[in-house]
């Protein structure tokens, strides 16, 4: 583990072909040490083709100065990370669901949910953060949008899609 991870439920440093299927990653907290990180599902960068397949990642935190994340890729090339669910990863500093560090990510992310994942305060919200190509500013994923007061946004979704829930604002 890098320095700053202080708990995580599942781990792979280095792996090649590792399989995480079916698999609960829940409540790992981080100590209170600024930076800290809690983390359900941690990818390093010397990882390829690792695939996640039917897990979940809730509830991990970054305490109250850290950063909580439910799948993070940290470096992770050629791996598939797909139908999983990620809810309410959180942090005091921010929170993810899935997150990839790579300025242009060479994983493959399909038919995941991800809702309440972010700020413990709610300010932030950071379902997905992965970046498709290194010209991308906008952190742009490919996800179909839907709303929690009315579930509308899913209907046009196909097989492939990334879903996000998140409360529709007026």
């Amino acid at each position: 583990f890098p320095v700053t991870i202080t708990e995580a439920g599942f781990c792979s440093l280095g792996s090649q072909g590792s399989v995480f299927k079916s698999c609960i990653s829940n409540g790992n907290t981080a100590s209170f040490v600024p930076g800290s990180r809690g983390i359900g599902f941690y990818l390093s960068e010397n990882d390829r083709y690792a695939r996640l397949d039917s897990c979940i990642a809730q509830s991990n935190d970054g305490a109250s100065s850290g950063t909580g994340y439910g799948i993070f890729l940290d470096g992770t090339q050629l791996s598939v990370i797909k139908n999983n669910e990620v809810y309410a990863n959180l942090g005091g500093v921010t929170g993810y669901g899935i997150r990839d560090s790579s300025a242009s990510s060479m994983s493959m992310f399909i038919q995941n949910f991800a809702y309440g994942n972010g700020s413990s305060s709610g300010a932030i919200v950071n379902n997905y953060d992965v970046k498709p190509s290194p010209t991308d500013t906008t952190n742009a994923f490919p996800v179909k949008i839907g709303y929690l007061t009315s579930f509308t946004g899913f209907d046009t979704a196909n097989s492939y899609h990334n879903l996000e829930l998140v409360e529709q604002t007026v």
